[in-house]
């Protein structure tokens, strides 16, 4: 009997015990575990970008495969397949070029006024001179923003044109001896690299070196650029242009570059850029010595490469101890006008025009003192409102009544400088 109830006891126990751990299972399933966060493809995609962005390109790429890898294998894709091919492309690019970033150093580092920002490139005669679309010819078209760059002969004019689809291209206008034109020659040659009629290649901000052969140009070019304009050079091949090549690193960026220009009297370049810029108005324009050879950081020997790449720092560019001051400070031998500005103007059959006695016409005079006047209150409104926009952004409100107005002024002056430009064009050309 005994032993009988020791069974029952024993079978009695077992059943409880295993209720208990039913109960128990049931419970823990019931009861809601703690779950690790996952982080969601698009948030890993816009990671890649902003990776990307900040020259972390091997990282951007392991987001990219973690982004595919956390996609739902059913429903649609939270970026377009052309979007995630654009960045794909764009982190590729952008290794590549971290293995050949140059080694330029950069002397000096300026932010500038969007408007016309190549008229603070402070060119000797000798590079040639950059003006604004107001010194085209009437009869011929031009893309807005666009500079013109005349060489010292002031026997040609190159700037950027609009084709017929709306692409802009590098047109260039020879003149000749009687002052006629030749007729404008195109060269999409220039916008390369895409096949596709549908997707905008444009080529702006042409700089011609002083040898008549070497171009220096911005193209806007999804499947070349790492941003949206890189700086692009080329050589001049008879009547044509050979194949343009990316300059890379540290010129080009995940931002727009634009407008390299090299003097080689005073042994220094320029180029403009979006990044680093204090606001959406302004650009950075950065002043360089230029290699006669191109020599590029070792990246096994480089750690800070990225930062030298992204320019955070232009000084960091600089071998220690070094003083540029001498070279800033160099005199430009640029002509004057008698009341001290700066005065290059180039007029159509008779090249560029740099001292009041060039001048042949009592009217064309009086256009030339009413142009420098319109220049310099356009220049002085601009820098106004540069440093009024900083107080604002500092938190001096009491400064947006100025703002406002003078940002209503601008396309007025504006529209001031051109018509007196023209005037003496008009003038001179007679």
């Amino acid at each position: 009997m005994m032993i009988k109830h020791h069974n029952r006891f024993v079978a009695a126990v077992t059943v409880a015990l295993l209720a208990a751990s039913v109960a128990t299972v049931d419970a823990s399933a019931a009861k809601p575990r703690a779950k690790t966060a996952k982080t969601s493809p698009i948030e890993l995609f816009r990671q890649a970008e902003n990776a990307a962005d900040e020259y972390r390109f091997a990282e951007a790429a392991e987001l990219l495969e973690r982004y595919d890898e956390a996609l739902p294998r059913r429903g649609k894709a939270p970026v377009s397949d052309e979007e995630l091919q654009t960045l794909t492309d764009r982190i590729e690019r952008g290794r590549l070029m971290m293995d050949r970033v140059e080694k330029i150093v950069v002397i000096d580092s300026i932010a500038v006024p969007r408007a016309d920002f190549f008229a603070a490139y402070r060119l000797d005669p000798a590079a040639g001179t950059l003006l604004p679309a107001s010194a085209l010819p009437d009869e011929l078209e031009c893309v807005d923003g666009t500079s013109v760059f005349v060489p010292e002969s002031g026997q040609m004019m190159m700037w950027a044109a609009p084709d017929s689809t709306g692409r802009s291209v590098i047109a260039e206008l020879s003149l000749l001896a009687d002052g006629s034109y030749e007729p404008v020659v195109t060269h999409p040659e220039l916008n390369i690299g895409v096949d596709d009629d549908s997707i905008a290649v444009n080529a702006m901000y042409p700089f011609m070196m002083a040898d008549g052969l070497t171009l220096y140009y911005a193209m806007d070019n999804p499947e070349l650029s790492i941003g949206g304009y890189d700086i692009f050079f080329t050589r001049r091949d008879g009547d044509t242009f050979m194949q343009p090549q990316n300059m890379g690193m540290p010129y080009n960026s995940p931002a727009n570059d634009y407008l390299l220009a090299i003097d080689e009297a005073t042994g220094t370049g320029w180029w403009a850029t979006d990044r680093n810029s204090p606001d959406s108005d302004s650009l950075t324009i950065y002043r360089f010595i230029p290699n006669e050879l191109r020599v590029n950081y070792r990246p096994d020997e480089t750690p800070d490469l990225p930062s030298l790449a992204r320019l955070d720092s232009y000084k960091a560019t600089q071998p220690a101890g070094a003083d540029y001051t001498e070279l800033l400070a160099k005199p430009l031998n640029t002509a004057k006008a008698d009341n001290g500005h700066d005065f290059r103007i180039a007029v159509p059959g008779r090249g560029v025009i740099s001292s009041l006695d060039d001048i042949r016409s009592s009217q064309g005079r009086r256009a030339v003192k009413e142009w420098l006047s319109a220049r310099d209150q356009l220049a002085k409104s601009q820098m106004r409102l540069a440093r009024l926009r900083a107080d604002y952004r500092s938190g001096k409100q009491s400064v947006s009544t100025e703002i406002l107005d003078l940002e209503r002024r601008l396309p007025q002056l504006r529209k001031a400088v051109a018509d007196s430009l023209n005037n003496v064009v008009r003038a001179e050309s007679r």
